[in-house]
C-alpha cells in the first residue's frame, strides 16, 4: 500500500511493513468457487453475456468475439484472464494486468463480469486478483467500477473510493430510452476496459 502524496522512501517503508500482513490475509481467505486462467474466450462467454445482459441497464456487449478482440488479440498490451466456474459451469471472469507507475507497481483490474447478485462469485474473483497482485509484488490493486452493487462488494472487501480522472460519456441513438435514463447509473456496468486509456 502506498500513498501518492508521501515521499517514495516513506512509501517503500510502508510497503515493507504491511507486506507480511497482506500475504497472511490473502492466503487465509478461502476461494468459494474455482478460478481457471484462460487464454481465449470461447462460446461459453457469449452464453454468459446473454444470460447476464438483462441485469444491466447499460453495458458494452461482452460476447466472446468482443472479449477476444479487446483482451486477447492486442499485441501491445498483455492481459491475464481468469474464468469463474462452479462444477464446470461458467459464472464470470476477470481481466487484469500489472504495470509500473512512478510510485510503485500496480495491478489493474481492467474488466470483470458476474451476476450482480453473485456476491460470493465476485469476492472469489477479487481474491484471485489480490493473490496475483501479491505474487507480482504490487503495492495496490486499482479498478474503475460504476455499478452500485459491485461497488458495495468492493468496499466490503478492502477497496475504497478515490477521485477518478476517468469520465463516462454515453448517448444511445438506436433505441428510445426512458426519461431520466442518463441520471440513474446504478445499474450501468462500466469498467476501465470500456475506456480508451488502456489500449
Amino acid at each position: 500500500m502506498r500513498t501518492p502524496h508521501l515521499p517514495v522512501a516513506f512509501n517503500r517503508l510502508i510497503s515493507a511493513v504491511t507486506h507480511p500482513l497482506v500475504q497472511i490475509v490473502a492466503r487465509s481467505r478461502p476461494l468459494r468457487a474455482e478460478c481457471e486462467p484462460i487464454r481465449r474466450f470461447d462460446h461459453a462467454f457469449t452464453a454468459l453475456w446473454e444470460r447476464l445482459a438483462p441485469k444491466f441497464d447499460l453495458s458494452v456487449r461482452r460476447d466472446s468475439p468482443y472479449l477476444n478482440w479487446r483482451y486477447i488479440e492486442p499485441p501491445h498490451v498483455r492481459y491475464s484472464v481468469v474464468a469463474l466456474k462452479r462444477q464446470g459451469e461458467l459464472h464470470g471472469y476477470a481481466v487484469y494486468r500489472h504495470r509500473h507507475e512512478p510510485l510503485g507497481r500496480v495491478t489493474m483490474l481492467v474488466d470483470f463480469i458476474v451476476d450482480p447478485d453473485d456476491v460470493s462469485g465476485l469476492k472469489t474473483l477479487l481474491r484471485w486478483v489480490d493473490r496475483a497482485a501479491v505474487a507480482e509484488d504490487s503495492d495496490k490493486v486499482r479498478c474503475y467500477v460504476l455499478h452500485g452493487s459491485f461497488r458495495r462488494v468492493l468496499r466490503r472487501n478492502g477497496y475504497f473510493g478515490v477521485k477518478s480522472g476517468v469520465e463516462v460519456a454515453a448517448k444511445l441513438n438506436a433505441v428510445q430510452v426512458p426519461k431520466g435514463f442518463y441520471d440513474q447509473t446504478e445499474n450501468w456496468h462500466v469498467t476501465f476496459g470500456d475506456s480508451d486509456q488502456d489500449h
